[in-house]
């Protein structure tokens, strides 16, 4: 021990700061002591690097995780996104369609109605029966139509029979078969379908047709 003694006792020798012995060892335990404490606060700093690293390297995954998550959800919603606008575009499309074949099936039954009363309107000024057609109030637009087309086919029929009769007084005639038989048949024909019917074609109106 002595020769430690010794040594500081040069120590103080040659360092005018240290006077004693005493204040030399004053002095080391001072800096050993704040050595200590940088020593702690090291470590401590160390511990909570290390922490704060590991939550740092957590939240990061987290983070990353959560991107992914989002971009997965951004993708699913795109997709659904894109398979609505081919929907609403074969909606539009299939709508569109309809509209058109809507407006064609129009224009034809305008045609169709504008033609059946033009065929009926012949038939009326060429009939010698006088027809009280249905009104508006008693029935829709498509009763009318279809008592107008009820009245064509009556008077064609009735026109049929009168030519069938008109054709078989013919073929009499021309056989030399007396001419009243073939002409009684024809004028059965056309009464028996006037009486059905209710229209009445007159030779006349065959003759002209």
């Amino acid at each position: 021990m002595m020769k430690y003694y010794y040594f500081l006792e040069s120590v103080t020798d040659v360092a005018d700061e240290f006077p004693e012995i005493s204040d030399l060892v004053s002095r080391y335990e001072t800096l050993q002591a704040a050595h200590d404490s940088l020593m702690d606060r090291a470590a401590i700093a160390d511990k909570q690097q290390e922490e704060q690293g590991s939550a740092l390297q957590d939240l990061i995954r987290a983070k990353t995780d959560e991107i992914l998550s989002c971009n997965n959800t951004i993708a699913t919603m795109q997709k659904e996104q894109e398979k609505s606008s081919e929907r609403a575009l074969q909606k539009q499309l299939e709508s569109e369609r309809q509209i058109s074949d809507v407006a064609e099936r129009t224009l034809q039954l305008g045609q169709v109605m504008m033609a059946c009363e033009n065929i009926y309107q012949r038939c009326c000024d060429r009939s010698s029966v006088q027809r009280k057609a249905r009104s508006s109030a008693d029935a829709d637009e498509t009763m009318i139509v279809i008592d107008k087309l009820l009245f064509i086919q009556d008077y064609l029929l009735d026109l049929t029979a009168i030519t069938k009769g008109r054709e078989i007084k013919g073929d009499k005639h021309r056989q030399g078969a007396p001419v009243g038989a073939g002409a009684l048949v024809g004028r059965r024909c056309w009464h028996g379908h006037s009486r059905h019917r209710g229209v009445g074609v007159g030779v006349g109106d065959a003759l002209a047709l």
